[in-house]
């Protein structure tokens, strides 16, 4: 495909980052993993290369936000599950916590 990525592979940065997922034409799109090199993960949909549709994110923390994403933040029906053992199952827009949810502790 004109010298670009497309189907499953593996990308390494110099840096740490790495990315093993599904590509088209040289975008991440589908499945994938992406690993930051504090730790910090995402698993789920990618779209235009951005984190989109279902996926998990887990801090290097330890905190964790599992639910609905829409171009690369936090957007729709998630939880966000805190250090501390709290966590929030609600509504979120550019991820923030944003309209009913609730909270437990």
């Amino acid at each position: 495909m004109n010298n670009k990525q497309h189907g499953q592979g593996e990308e390494i940065w110099s840096d740490g980052q790495i990315y093993r997922g599904n590509y088209v034409k040289g975008i991440r799109q589908g499945m994938g993993e992406y690993i930051w090199p504090d730790g910090s993960k995402y698993v789920g949909e990618f779209v235009n290369g951005k984190q989109h549709g279902k996926g998990t994110y887990i801090w290097s923390s330890g905190k964790k936000y599992e639910g609905d994403w829409k171009n690369g933040t936090e957007n729709g029906e998630g939880t966000m599950h805190s250090t501390d053992g709290t966590r929030y199952e609600g509504h979120f827009v550019d991820g923030m916590k944003h309209g009913k949810g609730r909270l437990f502790w």
